[in-house]
């Protein structure tokens, strides 16, 4: 538990209701990912199964910078359109189906039918952990690649997009805003930020991809800590640049990023979610 000044009776009160607060709400107790669609176009031509090569992106258009709907891993099944193919941003894009979920996506140039990535998602790995919600109960407020008016931006004339997604309790909800952590782990910062993540932590997850938690009202873990899948990590909280209380969590690849980008690589949380 951090050192925030308090005395020893007020801290062992605290830690036994987080542990009652741990056994009343258990992370499991997950609302389930629903599936995301694009209106698909009127000719749709032939249907061909596919396997991506790379980790690939849905989009809400035919573009680079339009809204990503779902991260797809590497090898997995995918149904590829196709008509109408749409040439943008140096890319050949087709409509495709990931399961219940449908967008576009980017493909390599001359490549028929084989799905390729975007700049954006150039990542040779994809994360091996499965990430639990932060609440027994919650909604995402703010997904993945959501524009962000007012951030800046590497893309002239483009909006930032969101790099995580960030997690509340349902409105009305009896789930107090104890935050577990999604994977199994070991915290490797622990630090304040106040015109952006707030107090935030990052935990390694021992396959070369970290997960970020930010904004919380008070962090119970130290840098250098291992942690169990699910163990209380902190209060949510509104630190930083925050305008609600919320959870914001990135999973990201420090090893991978992209020329000028501020971030690490990244994915989809909700990719990873279970």
């Amino acid at each position: 538990m951090s050192d925030h000044g308090f005395g020893i009776s007020h801290a062992l009160t605290l830690q036994r209701r987080l542990v009652e607060l741990s056994a009343q709400y258990p992370y499991q107790e997950a609302v389930p990912v629903s599936p995301i669609t694009v209106t698909p176009p009127a000719d749709l031509g032939t249907p061909v199964a596919s396997t991506t090569r790379f980790a690939l992106r849905l989009h809400t258009a035919p573009a680079l910078h339009s809204t990503t709907l779902r991260v797809i891993p590497a090898s997995a099944a995918l149904t590829v359109y196709s008509a109408p193919l749409t040439a943008a941003d140096g890319f050949t894009w087709a409509f495709c189906g990931y399961g219940a979920n449908s967008g576009y996506a980017a493909m390599d140039a001359g490549s028929g039918h084989a799905p390729s990535t975007d700049p954006a998602m150039l990542l040779p790995t994809t994360p091996a952990f499965r990430l639990h919600p932060p609440f027994a109960q919650y909604v995402i407020v703010s997904h993945f690649n959501a524009p962000r008016p007012g951030y800046a931006t590497q893309y002239p004339g483009k909006l930032a997009k969101h790099e995580g997604a960030d997690f509340e309790p349902p409105p009305g909800s009896v789930c107090d805003p104890v935050v577990h952590v999604g994977a199994a782990g070991k915290v490797v910062k622990v630090d304040n930020q106040p015109a952006g993540y707030g107090s935030y932590l990052v935990i390694d997850h021992a396959d070369g991809w970290q997960t970020v938690y930010a904004h919380f009202a008070e962090i119970y873990v130290k840098a250098g800590q291992t942690l169990a899948e699910g163990q209380i990590i902190g209060l949510m909280g509104c630190t930083g640049s925050s305008s609600e209380p919320h959870v914001h969590v990135t999973v990201s690849n420090p090893a991978y990023g992209l020329p000028n980008y501020v971030y690490p690589a990244v994915v989809d949380p909700e990719s990873v979610l279970v």
